[in-house]
């Protein structure tokens, strides 16, 4: 069942057959169509799909600490999660490290209390320096995850930031 972001999660039994229909409404343009098991495959560093990411242990986010990734093949995606415990205005933050040649994509998700799902907030592609990516987002307490994967078919290691932004009369 799809939500407002477009991702479905589908249970699929081995063998089985799947069709899939992308439309438009009303609009022309490109899309991406991605497909992942639940499971993180030997060698990735962080989990592929929401479904593991809300679950796994070492993929946590914390405000103030840089965690690195490496997206590796070009479909790869890391997703990592945070908690935010009090309201405010947060930057996130993905960068190539030193020598390579990503483009990283960040998307935001939020989990609604109410239906239990993940709900898109916020996508970036070139939004910081460069082709770095950045999110500049008035954040509620809550559950959250960000998604780094490549744009252009671009592959390479990351850094990837969450701060809360200061204003001068909070310091």
């Amino acid at each position: 069942v799809p939500n407002s972001s477009g991702l479905v999660t589908v249970d699929l039994v081995a063998g089985e057959h799947v069709f899939v229909e992308v439309a438009g409404f009303g609009r022309l343009g490109r899309y991406l169509l991605d497909g992942y098991a639940d499971g993180i495959q030997v060698g990735d560093d962080f989990p592929n799909t929401i479904n593991m990411a809300q679950n796994y242990q070492t993929n946590v986010l914390v405000p103030g600490q840089d965690v690195s990734g490496s997206i590796s093949p070009d479909f790869d995606s890391d997703f990592l999660r945070f908690n935010i415990t009090e309201s405010g205005k947060f930057t996130i933050g993905a960068g190539a490290s030193s020598g390579s040649k990503l483009d990283a994509r960040l998307s935001l998700f939020q989990k609604d209390i109410s239906s239990q799902t993940w709900q898109l907030l916020a996508t970036d592609d070139d939004g910081g320096d460069s082709v770095n990516a950045q999110i500049f987002q008035a954040l509620d307490a809550g559950d959250y995850l960000v998604r780094v994967g490549s744009s252009r078919g671009t592959m390479g290691s990351y850094s990837l930031s969450l701060n809360q932004f200061v204003t001068q009369s909070q310091t």
